[in-house]
């Protein structure tokens, strides 16, 4: 069984029942399935093979969902593209991926003929609306004037169905190859934990281009009905939970505290709210706390990756519960946590969280070393560093790269983070490493200070004495307004590393243009020593006609210092400087 043939189930078993929700639209099963047919059939008689790939840049919408199903059906490989990327980055995408199609929003157009023609001239471009032109093709075409009668292919659970790129939070995003089986183990092992049901209303508000299926899999997987939003406005998110009522919502943190305000207030209806998930970022205590007053329901965290096709820790809405916790495995998950020489960790006992089974994914697309660093005999060495407690839940923290060694003594930014948001005036804290030329690296914190709250980084670094060890306390503090994040809404912490970096390499370009100036002043100082010296010699020889070089002759001077030259100046250069230092003495009156 494949999701695409549950989708097939839910076309003939559930046909009037909406499938989609959107604020300008609406699909029934049988109307999503047969669309999703339809395009299956456009991109077949395009000529489309088995294993192609077909890049997708696409807003979240219902036309995107219908593209990835469609690409699915029709036995391709698709792969969702952020478009909002550097055109680097895109290029190398587009570069890995070769790709047989492209299904795009016309807004893209001009990006596609920038980055993709040149590259890919045999792809076609695929666009959505009702723009058209002689070198596109119209989706909305295909999906109305095409067969509806679904492909027959053979397929299998080991098929590569889907391109899930990373974040890219630290770099270039990368390909997970995804199969058939991946999709479908992941998703049963996310309804099972979360308690999901038919009858539940999906609302998933992560993009279209991260971990995608979650928009779409559990509701397809259960014949539920799911909702497109495309937006991040905390009233139009609140209202669509409203309108729609949504039982099922999975967002990051920083969304859900958007809506404590409209929450408070009751201005919005949330009571059909029953599961409030939250993965991507972690979810501390405090923070699981502050949802709970507010809606009066359990948080549930998660931790999942785009090598584990989606969560693979989860918090069940029912039973025992460790608030800030990640929770335990999702069925169908084995989680290890490996500790110094690979061995199993003891519990609460820090390690690597190592994940394997059906819902791990065989590695990266096109990228042999970045696999073999990452995968190993089929499980997935996630980088995250975790604790399991006694009772068998999970504690993020942190992650292995960000691991900090300060002189040598192992600090986490995470330790630090959570320190400081129990500061009471402290909104969010970010951690990042800074290159010390004493203690190998240090601790830099950006603060974001809570609405109306007054801060200064004194007050600051005196709290972080009260509650972190000398060698954790950041050497800088940083208050800021607000951080920069990705779409996701994740805080971007390769822009925090390089803005950063900038100032660091500003600070040393004016150190050394200070030094520079003061090397520049000795030389000016010795220049002038040096005269003195000659004017007394002069003084002292009278008025003889003796060169003033007969006992310390110039090119004696030149040889000698060329002889302890132990530095980046050419020799002839040296030989010129002291040609003019020597020539002073010409003109030197005693």
């Amino acid at each position: 069984m494949t999701l695409d043939r549950m989708l097939e189930r839910a076309g003939r078993t559930s046909p009037d029942k909406y499938a989609i929700l959107a604020i300008n639209q609406k699909l029934t099963y049988s109307q999503f399935n047969d669309q999703v047919s339809a395009l299956a059939n456009g991109l077949l008689n395009l000529g489309l093979q088995r294993g192609d790939r077909v890049a997708m840049l696409l807003p979240k919408s219902v036309e995107a969902v219908i593209a990835f199903m469609g690409v699915i059906r029709a036995g391709g490989v698709i792969a969702p593209i952020n478009a909002r990327q550097k055109a680097d980055t895109l290029r190398v995408n587009f570069n890995q991926l070769n790709p047989f199609a492209v299904i795009a929003d016309p807004l893209y157009l001009p990006l596609l003929k920038k980055l993709f023609e040149p590259y890919h001239p045999q792809s076609r471009i695929i666009l959505t609306g009702s723009a058209r032109n002689s070198d596109t093709l119209s989706f909305n075409e295909m999906v109305s004037g095409e067969s509806t009668r679904s492909p027959e292919l053979n397929v299998e659970e080991n098929d590569v169905v889907y391109l899930n790129y990373t974040s890219g939070t630290t770099g270039i995003p990368k390909g997970a190859i995804t199969t058939h089986g991946n999709l479908l183990w992941n998703t049963k092992g996310a309804v099972e934990m979360l308690k999901m049901d038919s009858e539940d209303v999906h609302l998933c508000m992560f993009s279209i281009y991260a971990h995608p299926h979650e928009i779409f899999a559990r509701a397809i997987y259960l014949g539920g009905t799911m909702v497109i939003l495309d937006s991040m406005y905390p009233k139009t998110i609140a209202r669509a939970i409203q309108n729609f009522k949504v039982t099922c919502v999975m967002a990051v943190p920083p969304l859900y505290k958007s809506l404590f305000p409209l929450a408070r207030e009751k201005r919005f209806d949330f009571s059909t709210m029953r599961i409030a998930e939250a993965g991507g970022v972690f979810s501390s205590a405090e923070f699981c706390q502050a949802f709970e007053e507010v809606f009066e329901r359990r948080f549930l965290p998660v931790w999942g990756s785009t090598e584990t096709t989606g969560i693979a820790l989860g918090t069940s809405p029912v039973g025992e519960y460790h608030i800030g916790s990640l929770g335990k495995p999702c069925p169908g998950y084995e989680v290890h946590v490996r500790g110094a020489g690979g061995r199993e960790a003891d519990a609460d006992e820090t390690g690597e969280l190592v994940i394997s089974g059906p819902g791990v994914v065989q590695g990266y697309f096109n990228l042999p070393e970045d696999t073999e660093k990452t995968f190993h005999h089929g499980a997935c060495y996630t980088g995250d560093m975790v604790r399991r407690d006694a009772d068998g839940f999970y504690h993020f923290l942190g992650r292995r790269s960000g691991l900090m060694k300060v002189a040598g003594l192992k600090v986490y930014p995470l330790e630090i983070e959570t320190v400081l948001l129990q500061h009471p005036d402290i909104e969010e804290a970010v951690v990042i490493s800074l290159p010390d030329s004493l203690r190998g690296e240090v601790p830099k914190v950006f603060v974001v200070p809570k609405p109306s709250a007054q801060l200064d980084v004194k007050e600051i670094r005196s709290f972080c004495r009260e509650h972190l060890a000398d060698y954790k306390i950041p050497s800088q503090i940083e208050i800021r307004s607000d951080l920069p994040r990705m779409e996701t809404g994740k805080v971007s912490l390769a822009d925090l590393a390089q803005e950063a970096l900038d100032e660091l390499a500003e600070d040393e370009l004016k150190s050394l243009q200070r030094r520079v100036y003061s090397i520049d002043s000795k030389i000016l100082e010795l220049l002038n020593a040096r005269v003195e010296l000659v004017q007394r010699i002069m003084t002292l020889r009278g008025k003889s006609d003796q060169p003033l070089h007969s006992s310390i002759r110039g090119d004696e001077v030149i040889a000698r210092v060329i002889e302890e030259n132990k530095g980046p100046i050419y020799d002839e250069a040296v030989e010129e400087i002291f040609k003019k230092i020597l020539a002073l003495d010409l003109i030197i009156q005693p």
